[in-house]
């Protein structure tokens, strides 16, 4: 009996937590949308390489970080 009664209580809880967490998700992900990008220039999608093995955006670094 006591088995059972705990387990009724906790599918309603196990549910509750987790709409609660994809509401929080959800509001978050909405939040960073409207927002923006967190630095400038930055872009979703591929990168463009200049082809000479250093970072976009950061001339005379290579991917090592060493100055040419």
């Amino acid at each position: 009996m006591i088995a059972t009664y705990s387990a009724r209580r906790a599918v309603p809880a196990l549910l509750g937590f987790a709409v609660a967490l994809g509401v929080a998700f959800a509001a978050s992900f909405l939040v960073g949308r409207s927002v923006g990008p967190v630095a400038p220039d930055l872009r979703p999608g591929p990168q463009q390489s200049s082809g000479d093995g250093g970072m976009p955006g950061m001339p005379g670094m290579t991917m090592e970080g060493t100055h040419r």
